[in-house]
């Protein structure tokens, strides 16, 4: 567009601007309208820190973006406490995301799907391994199934070497739907199934490596793997994104709030290479939220019209808050691992106005100001607090 161009849209604009404006003071020249409530960034800050400080993480971090640029941040407390050779966490430390992983794995298949020109309700049936037994009602499964956990299949959400591992998944296709009603019912491995059924969308595009037309557990492993680094993280400038933890030596460590500091020895996350898809990636805070800003303010990795379809389903989202969502939608994802009190929490969560939001913790056990235990309530506490 030409300047001459951008001068006369500037020039409408203004005499438009102008002509509403006078139009109104004719009507009452006595009143002003009440612009209504703002929302204040620095607020949101001091709410967010003051629901999140008296948690009792050993370790924790946040990260704001606005308008797609990182705004404000900070990470708190210690990777690896003294028991375990004290180490800082920082907003480049990685950590396991948890569950927060499966909106990755969203933004990969919404891919697929708008590249390939399939329909969020077509069947997954044709993209599963051709050895599989597929149980009753798989062949009528759809993709918007499976992302909004409504796959009506049997699974348990722990045990995840057995039920998210290849040999896992191939037990829960041939179990099939065990409830034809395909209520809401949040299983990994539904996300888990996606590692398989991604090399499989992926097979015979143009950019595509040669991938088995087998789909066995190594190549759909490797080929996830590869696909998201490829066409998720490498466009947006993240490089060497995978499901495997740093040197054991230095890499992030995960306690229970009442774990003591000098004593209590941190639990170790393996690879999670082989149950990918539902959980397991290694990131960084930094990373994470270039993530939220490239998804919601560019069209790298999907068009505007995918993310719509991915928001509104809330395909790799939590549901719908009514109580909280207040001032628009609110599109989150929670992490969370435990083990014998010790894990992961996670949380990101993309607000109406420009505001996206990373915190991750490696403490389990925690209590947010106000008694608040669940992330996303408390974040969504302090945004709502944050508009004066």
């Amino acid at each position: 567009m030409n300047t001459l161009n951008i001068a006369k849209k500037l020039g409408l604009l203004a005499v438009s601007t102008a002509f509403l404006f006078v139009s109104a003071c004719k009507k009452d020249p006595q009143k002003i309208a009440n612009p209504g409530p703002t929302f204040s960034l620095d607020k949101f800050e001091t709410e967010l820190k003051n629901s999140m400080e008296p948690s009792g993480a050993k370790a924790w971090a946040y990260i704001i973006n606005q308008n797609g640029l990182y705004a404000r941040g900070k990470a708190y407390g210690d990777a690896r406490t003294t028991a375990d050779g004290q180490l800082n966490f920082t907003l480049n430390k990685k950590i396991n995301l948890a569950s927060v992983s499966k909106f990755l794995t969203a933004i990969a298949v919404m891919q697929l799907l708008e590249e390939r020109k399939i329909n969020i309700n077509a069947r997954v049936a044709p993209w599963l391994p051709p050895s599989w037994s597929r149980g009753t009602g798989v062949d009528d499964l759809t993709f918007a199934d499976l992302l909004s956990h409504r796959s009506g299949m049997s699974s348990v959400n722990t045990n995840f070497s057995n039920t998210l591992g290849y040999t896992g998944l191939r037990t829960f296709v041939a179990t099939g739907v065990t409830n034809p009603a395909k209520p809401r019912n949040y299983l990994n491995a539904n996300f888990a199934l996606f590692r398989v059924i991604i090399p499989s969308l992926w097979r015979g595009l143009p950019d595509a490596p040669d991938i088995s037309s087998n789909l066995d557990s190594l190549t759909t492993e490797t080929m996830y793997i590869k696909f998201m680094q490829d066409r998720v993280f490498e466009p947006i400038g993240i490089n060497g994104a995978n499901c495997e933890p740093e040197a054991r030596a230095s890499c992030t460590l995960y306690y229970a709030n009442t774990d003591n500091n000098n004593s209590s020895n941190g639990l170790y996350y393996g690879s999670w290479t082989s149950m990918a898809g539902g959980g397991g990636y290694f990131l960084s805070s930094m990373e994470l939220a270039r993530v939220l800003a490239y998804f919601r303010h560019t069209e790298i990795l999907m068009s505007k019209e995918q993310r719509q379809i991915m928001e509104e389903n809330r395909f790799g989202f939590n549901q719908l808050d009514d109580n909280r969502e207040i001032h628009g939608s609110y599109y989150s994802k929670n992490g969370s691992i435990i083990n014998n009190g010790q894990g992961i929490v996670s949380e990101i969560v993309l607000f109406p106005n420009g505001i996206e939001v990373v915190t991750v913790f490696n403490t389990q056990g925690m209590v947010f100001a106000g008694g608040v235990t669940a992330t996303s309530s408390a974040i969504y506490d302090a945004y709502n607090k944050s508009w004066e």
